[in-house]
């Protein structure tokens, strides 16, 4: 159990970095409510930069991840699954959870309710796709 914790974290965390960041970045050059991608914005009172907290984030994340996926099957049915289930867990957890804790009102908006659904399970996607290097979590 302790591997797959280790790998479901470094997974999520870059997966962040790598995959979800990069989307970010894409869509804001395209016009799809991207943006902000890598931001070094200090967050709270640390003054940790805000892609480095989402990173950490990612990596919570990937650690439930790797504890649902047993669940889910395997396979492509396993895979559609689990990035349909987190992109809306996320995003869900980031508008009625995390935007209200940072004061900023409850954080969704259904004119733009599409985007964090796309870059989180944008980001679900890369966290799989890593885990499946892996000898033991994502095999």
């Amino acid at each position: 159990m302790g591997w797959r914790v280790l790998f479901g974290f470094v997974a999520g965390f870059l997966s962040v970095l790598l995959v979800h960041q990069t989307a970010l970045y894409v869509g804001g050059r395209v016009g799809f409510g991207g943006g902000g991608a890598w931001s070094m914005a200090p967050v709270s009172h640390w003054r940790i930069p805000s892609v480095i907290v989402t990173a950490a984030l990612g990596g919570l994340w990937g650690v439930l991840l790797v504890h649902i996926l047993p669940n889910l099957g395997r396979g492509l049915w396993g895979a559609v699954s689990a990035v349909l289930i987190f992109a809306v867990l996320i995003s869900l957890t980031n508008w009625l959870v995390l935007a209200p804790l940072l004061r900023h009102g409850s954080g969704f908006a259904a004119s733009t309710a599409i985007y964090p659904l796309v870059y989180n399970g944008v980001w679900a996607a890369g966290a799989l796709a890593l885990l499946r290097l892996t000898p033991r979590a994502g095999g």
